[in-house]
C-alpha cells in the first residue's frame, strides 16, 4: 500500500510544479504517488507538465477532456483511483510545497480515529498568513446569507476579493493553535482525506466550478460524524492567488458568486437535518 496519493489539480500550473515535486522528492518517507490533473486544455502546457514529471514511476500526468474546475477535476481523478490502496489521499493546488522533509513521516504516525480530513498548517509564501484553521466553527445561516449578499454579482465579488486581500496584508498574523484540534473546515488548497472519509461514501463531487469546496466537505463530514483535525506540525507553503489572481476573470468571479449561493444552500440544508451525503 502506498501511504499517500496526491491529486494535484493544475490549470497552467507548470511554473509551480517543480517546487512542489522537489518537496515530495525530499521526503524521508518515499511512500507517495502523485497524479497531476491537467485542466488547461493546452497541448503545450500538458507537454511542460510531462517534462517536469520526468520518469519517476510514482508520478503520472492525466489530461481531462474539458476544464472541470478544481474539485471537478479532483473527483475525475478520484474515480480513476482505488481509494482502498492508500492511507491518505490529498487534493491540492500545484502552488504548494511541503515545508519539511519529515511531513509524510509525521503524517504516517498520525492516528486516524474517525478522522475524515486533516488540515495542515498552511502559510502564505510571502505574507506568512495562516490559511488553516479555515473555519474553527460552523457558520450560521445568517452569516452565510450575509456572505452571499456581499458576493451577489461579479462586481461585488471583485470588490470583496480586493478588499479582503488588503485587509489580510494589513492585519497582524492571527493566532494559530499550537496543538492538534478539531475544527469545522479545512482550507481547500491542500486537504488530506483519511480512510474513514471514503468508507463513509465520501467523494469530491461539488456543485461549484471553483470555490466553496471547504463547506461541501465540512457538511459531509458533519453529517457522517467524521472529524476534521488541524495538525500544526504538518506545514505547507502556499503561493497566494497563483491560480486565480486578485483581479479575476468574469468566469472566476461568476464561480465565486455561485459558490456563495451553494454554501448558503448547504448550511440551510444542514440546519434542517437533511442528508448532505454525496
Amino acid at each position: 500500500m502506498s501511504d499517500v496519493c496526491f491529486i494535484a489539480v493544475s490549470y497552467f500550473g507548470s511554473a509551480d510544479l517543480s517546487n512542489y515535486m522537489a518537496s515530495l522528492h525530499a521526503q524521508t518517507d518515499g511512500r507517495w504517488q502523485l497524479r497531476i490533473v491537467d485542466n488547461s486544455q493546452d497541448d503545450a502546457e500538458f507537454s511542460k507538465l510531462k517534462s517536469i514529471a520526468g520518469k519517476d514511476r510514482r508520478v503520472e500526468v492525466w489530461k481531462t477532456e474539458s476544464n472541470l474546475g478544481y474539485f471537478g477535476a479532483a473527483e475525475w481523478a478520484r474515480a480513476r483511483l482505488d481509494t482502498n490502496s492508500y492511507s491518505w489521499i490529498a487534493v491540492t493546488n500545484t502552488d504548494v510545497v511541503l515545508d519539511s522533509p519529515d511531513f509524510l513521516a509525521s503524517l504516517a504516525s498520525f492516528t486516524q480515529n474517525r478522522v475524515g480530513v486533516v488540515a495542515p498548517a498552511i502559510y502564505g509564501s510571502s505574507s506568512r498568513s495562516a490559511l488553516n484553521p479555515y473555519m474553527h466553527a460552523r457558520p450560521t445561516l445568517r452569516k452565510s446569507q450575509l456572505r452571499q449578499l456581499m458576493l451577489n454579482n461579479v462586481a461585488f465579488a471583485q470588490a470583496t476579493v480586493v478588499l479582503s486581500h488588503f485587509k489580510r496584508r494589513g492585519a497582524k498574523g492571527r493566532s494559530v493553535p499550537e496543538a492538534e484540534t478539531d475544527i469545522y473546515a479545512a482550507h481547500g488548497c491542500f486537504m488530506l482525506f483519511g480512510v474513514a472519509f471514503f468508507e463513509a461514501g465520501g467523494t469530491f463531487i461539488h456543485d461549484s466550478f471553483l470555490f466553496g469546496e471547504e463547506i461541501t466537505i465540512a457538511e459531509f463530514s458533519r453529517h457522517h460524524n467524521l472529524r476534521t483535525v488541524f495538525v500544526p506540525n504538518l506545514t505547507v507553503k502556499h503561493t497566494e492567488h497563483a491560480s486565480t489572481g486578485i483581479l479575476r476573470s468574469r468566469l472566476v468571479l461568476k464561480s465565486q458568486v455561485l459558490a456563495a449561493r451553494n454554501v448558503t444552500r448547504l448550511i440551510a440544508k444542514g440546519d434542517t437535518g437533511s442528508s448532505t451525503s454525496q
